[in-house]
């Protein structure tokens, strides 16, 4: 079952200095529906503990222990993702 319209895809590995940023900024914009995945790409930071600190039920967390690159981010995010309609941001 589909969960809304709209997902947003973000890679992010080591991005301790600008992903509260990059999330809030998805959230505001997001619908009710539509969901942020983030996928903690072996980050050896801050990211994983700044990203557990959102509680918006629209973010979805992947972590990953060790780096997959971005390519193979972004595509172990579109496995997960069921909506119709993909966009990409970068933390």
């Amino acid at each position: 079952m589909r969960r809304g319209d709209l997902d947003v895809l973000m890679p992010a590995r080591d991005a301790a200095a600008t992903i509260e940023r990059a999330v809030g900024s998805v959230l505001r914009n997001l619908r009710p529906d539509d969901r942020l995945l983030v996928l903690d790409d072996g980050s050896t930071d801050s990211t994983r503990r700044l990203l557990g600190a959102f509680s918006d039920r629209r973010l979805v967390v992947v972590s990953e222990a060790e780096s997959l690159g971005v390519a193979r981010g972004l595509n172990e995010l579109l496995r997960i993702s069921d909506a119709e309609y993909i966009a990409r941001m970068d933390a």
